[in-house]
């Protein structure tokens, strides 16, 4: 079955909105309490990015099942109990969980932003807001988390460069009564400027304070003991390649000291870092790693032993990157051409996750659980 991407929005009764709040790196999910039901979605998006579809299956089997809802493009996924939202690159859409298998009739609301806001990320400060970051904007938007209703609006327009339509904004993460947003400060696509994390009150969208990394061009954020930690990719070279050096980096903001440091560069990655997902109980950073088109290795960055292991299994990590902290897996999407798959990695054994039938290449995956 297939959603046509139409906007619409379904009214529901306020007794059935149970939302977790959460922050969130590619992906999130998280549960205050055990879960008893638990879903794999994944993302899957044509090599030209204009075609897309949403497949799901129970995380037990580690099989996606036949059935899709359709959204365009690219998209990414986020989740926050058993409700998942969908980040496409005009509009987003919350789709209950439990009600997937019924199709259109499991989706709550969507609701168009703008033909170049290209949503990036969401975090949820309460049980029914969050806050959407706009990658293609200058703007941050508290929402609704139902609904998607817009409710108030930062401005990130300081943080852009002169002439420019957005401030790149790229990930965003909770963090107590503090929104984190890691900012690109691109110039027309060309970093100059090292990238930025601005802080933010959850609750009246108030800066508190900025803190600027070490290097150009962040991609991805996550947390781990209570600091940030951010991924960047750097620049490319003349032939659209990331250089194995030190210009690009893992790094760890202490909001407390209000200060970056560098744990690994791109010399022991092996170019630039592209997504991120962290393995908090295990003291693990696994990083997509960009060198050129079609090269994007898996690394294991060890936070205890500062070590970098590359993981070799998977050739083109461009697609999902994904750690669920309940079944401690990491799902990992391989676009390598001929070879494209999914993956849940357990630390040791990397196992591929079954399909009943030709699905796109994986873009992005989460976990819902109620």
């Amino acid at each position: 079955m297939t959603f046509k991407n139409t906007i619409k929005a379904i009214a529901i009764s306020a007794g059935l909105l149970a939302l977790i709040g959460c922050g969130s790196t590619d992906s999130s999910s998280n549960a205050k309490e055990e879960s008893t039901n638990a879903k794999l979605f994944a993302y899957g998006v044509s090599s030209d990015y204009k075609s897309g579809e949403l497949r799901f299956g129970d995380l037990d089997s580690l099989e996606l099942g036949s059935d899709t809802l359709g959204f365009g493009g690219d998209a990414k996924l986020f989740s926050n109990g058993k409700y998942v939202y969908i980040l496409a690159p005009s509009n987003i859409t919350v789709i209950n969980a439990s009600e997937a298998s019924k199709g259109e009739s499991a989706i709550l609301a969507q609701v168009s932003i703008g033909d170049y806001a290209y949503p990036a990320s969401i975090s949820f400060n309460s049980d029914s807001t969050a806050w959407l970051i706009e990658n293609g904007t200058t703007n941050a938007v508290k929402i609704d988390a139902i609904t998607l209703d817009a409710i108030d609006t930062i401005s990130l327009a300081k943080y852009a460069q002169e002439g420019s339509l957005s401030a790149n904004a790229v990930a965003s993460v909770i963090t107590g009564d503090t929104l984190a947003i890691l900012i690109g400060r691109l110039d027309n696509y060309n970093a100059t400027e090292v990238g930025l994390v601005a802080l933010f009150n959850t609750n009246s969208g108030k800066l508190l304070d900025t803190i600027p990394l070490n290097t150009l061009n962040p991609t991805a954020m996550g947390t781990y003991k209570g600091k940030l930690i951010v991924a960047t990719q750097g620049t490319y070279n003349a032939s659209y390649s990331c250089d194995a050096d030190s210009l690009r980096a893992l790094e760890s903001v202490d909001l407390s000291k209000k200060k970056s440091t560098v744990l690994a560069t791109g010399k022991d990655f092996g170019g630039g870092l592209y997504k991120l997902a962290i393995d908090s109980e295990s003291g693990v950073a696994y990083v997509s790693v960009y060198a050129s088109y079609g090269s994007v290795p898996l690394a294991a960055y060890d936070f205890t032993t500062n070590k970098v292991t590359n993981l070799s299994k998977v050739g083109d990590a461009e697609g999902a990157l994904y750690f669920d902290s309940e079944s401690e897996l990491l799902f990992v999407g391989d676009r390598s051409y001929g070879s494209e798959a999914l993956y849940a990695y357990d630390g040791t054994n990397f196992t591929k996750i079954k399909v009943s039938s030709d699905v796109l290449p994986s873009y992005s995956a989460t976990v819902a659980r109620w």
